[in-house]
């Protein structure tokens, strides 16, 4: 890839991710992907008159190397003039990717809201693509839990560097003088994405396709597309009620539809109810399934992953319990 900037000013045109004038909440961690997409942000910005605003936490969880992170972003944020937002997360203790997740973008919705902001940019790129596609494939995800990340979430969240691969950032970087410092966590082997990381796709790569990151990214973007497809097949049968986080319906619209459908519908009416299909498994789906299908006339409930499901009849009242 000879020009990332051109590439990234092209995959805006193609997934309309910002426009000129926007005003981008962009985090950056320290490390080579954010520190990558801050550079080239940079550039951008000068021609779209885009105003950023840097976001970057510092979870204290690797001592120095923490601190060193917060020092690097904030001075080349202020270096260029840049605003620059750090949200210092005190006792972290727990190993825990999705608390982490779940702090920084809390933080990011609130500087978002903050600063009137269109969007919310982070430098997941075409490896962590791959890596979240084989994580949920490797955990019985359904086609849901396999279109993994989009350009453009419905959260504000958009990821310009999507279809770019690690090898193409480091060699930017290296080209353009950016500096980056190294996670050595990510190597450790407690986390089931650093193994899939450091050990699955080499592993693949060496021994059945040295393109796997792009077959495995492209497959992610095939199924995601397959997944738009089937929701205009979708007649919505059920009934929401916002207030009570409740959906009801009756079996005999559910039963005269295909297993496919049956299936995409339910993970239609988890998101709606949770927001998210994250963690979501075709066991799961298939438990609730076999309840609403369910030739038995006594009542019967379904209780997990925060879902509440209760059939009374031919009734089928649908909760979310999460708090």
């Amino acid at each position: 890839m000879k020009n990332l900037v051109k590439h990234v000013q092209n995959m805006n045109a193609l997934h309309h991710m910002w426009v000129d004038f926007d005003t981008i909440i962009l985090g950056v961690s320290g490390g080579p992907d954010s520190m990558c997409l801050l550079d080239v942000m940079i550039k951008i910005a000068k021609k779209e008159q885009l105003t950023l605003i840097v976001a970057h936490i510092n979870y204290g969880l690797r001592d120095n190397d923490s601190q060193r992170d917060q020092q690097l972003v904030e001075s080349v944020a202020h270096e260029h003039g840049l605003p620059c937002e750090t949200l210092i997360v005190d006792h972290m203790t727990q190993s825990n990717e999705e608390l982490w997740r779940n702090i920084r973008y809390n933080y990011f919705e609130k500087l978002r809201i903050k600063y009137s902001a269109q969007c919310i940019m982070v430098a997941h790129n075409k490896n962590d693509q791959a890596e979240t596609f084989l994580l949920h494939l490797l955990r019985g995800s359904g086609l849901g839990g396999l279109v993994g990340m989009r350009f453009v979430s419905p959260n504000y969240v958009i990821r310009p560097l999507l279809s770019v691969s690690r090898d193409i950032i480091i060699t930017y970087c290296k080209k353009n003088n950016v500096m980056y410092n190294i996670d050595h966590t990510n190597s450790n082997p407690t986390f089931a994405r650093n193994r899939i990381r450091t050990r699955l796709i080499p592993y693949l790569q060496k021994n059945y396709n040295p393109q796997i990151v792009s077959v495995l990214a492209r497959t992610a973007e095939m199924i995601a597309e397959d997944i738009k497809a089937l929701d205009t097949l979708v007649t919505v049968f059920w009934k929401t009620n916002q207030e009570k986080n409740t959906i009801r319906f009756e079996t005999k619209d559910f039963t005269h539809i295909n297993t496919a459908l049956q299936r995409h519908c339910l993970m239609l009416m988890i998101r709606s109810l949770c927001g998210t299909t994250k963690n979501i498994e075709k066991g799961l789906i298939d438990e609730l399934r076999k309840l609403i299908l369910s030739t038995k006339n006594k009542n019967q409930t379904f209780s997990g992953k925060d879902l509440k499901m209760h059939r009374k009849g031919d009734t089928v009242i649908f909760t979310c319990c999460k708090s």
